[in-house]
């Protein structure tokens, strides 16, 4: 499946602030997951592109309230 726009080559989680400021442990194994995806890779290769104008029109209310905080 080809890459699509605005999509990260790689990513190099680091789950372990989360673990010690709230002792929070993913449900699901990177495996599992993994698997997951690959069993449903059809539904998600027609997925909608998120393009910036989608992005800023999908979060403008999260800056709206932000803005009075």
């Amino acid at each position: 499946m080809p890459k699509r726009p605005g999509e990260p080559d790689c990513t190099w989680a680091d789950l372990s602030r989360i673990w010690s400021a709230l002792a929070w442990s993913p449900s699901v194994r990177i495996e599992e997951g993994v698997r997951t995806m690959l069993d449903h890779i059809e539904y998600w290769r027609d997925a909608p592109v998120w393009t910036p104008e989608k992005i800023a029109g999908a979060t403008a209310g999260w800056f709206k309230y932000l803005r009075k905080a």
